[in-house]
């Protein structure tokens, strides 16, 4: 069951109305999303959730933000694994 309070609606280029998930999970990493418009541009948008480094990702369709996020997950896990960070480190 998803609540309502972790839902976006939003419409679509074509002009359908969507309800999605905010709630964004890959590879034990989570984000909210948030969605922006400005002059009739849709922007889906957040960061990584419970990290001490702060890397964000955006997308101008869902399809687009899921990727993004998961690339910023597999981009962070590559830094820490070069830098010899600890992945979950919080601030």
């Amino acid at each position: 069951m998803i609540h309502k309070e972790h839902l976006l609606i939003y419409r679509d280029d074509e002009g359908f109305l969507k309800i999605i998930s905010n709630d964004f999970n890959y590879k034990g990493f989570m984000s909210k999303v948030d969605i922006s418009v400005l002059n009739n541009k849709l922007l889906l948008y957040g960061k990584i959730d419970n990290i001490s480094d702060l890397v964000t990702f955006e997308g101008e369709r869902y399809d687009s933000a899921v990727k993004e996020f998961k690339d910023s997950v597999d981009d962070y896990i590559e830094f820490c694994e070069e830098v010899n960070k600890d992945l979950y480190e919080e601030s």
